[in-house]
């Protein structure tokens, strides 16, 4: 039930990040030293995979991290693509660096539209 609430409110939020990646992606350079993309919240998947993962080059790899395990499990089951791979990640915690996300260093880009708000105690 909260992907299918979060679906609903999230045109707007769909609308923003269009508004903001048109702002600032032409302000962007891509190294080669990797080709890994973190994004910090996947939440139901649909600014990810429909505005972020176009935008990418084409040997980008997103590696894409919820805290909620239910909303990764459906990101997983809505966008099986080659070239993203979702995690259960709480980055929240106190020691960041203990995290499957931090094991899969580098990236050359970190995004995050909403989530980073709903983390209550940020280190």
């Amino acid at each position: 039930m909260e992907g299918l609430q979060h679906q609903q409110c999230s045109i707007l939020e769909r609308q923003l990040v269009q508004t903001l990646l048109d702002e600032v992606w032409p302000r962007l350079s891509w190294s080669a030293q990797s080709n890994k993309v973190l994004v910090i919240g996947c939440a139901t998947g649909e600014t990810m995979c429909l505005d972020l993962l176009p935008r990418l080059p084409q040997d980008a790899f997103i590696v894409a991290g919820d805290g909620r395990p239910e909303m990764v499990a459906e990101c997983v089951a809505r966008f099986p693509f080659p070239n993203v791979g979702f995690i259960t990640v709480d980055f929240g915690v106190p020691d960041i660096e203990a995290t499957e996300a931090w094991n899969l260093v580098p990236y050359t880009k970190i995004f995050s539209f909403f989530y980073l708000q709903s983390i209550r105690d940020q280190k």
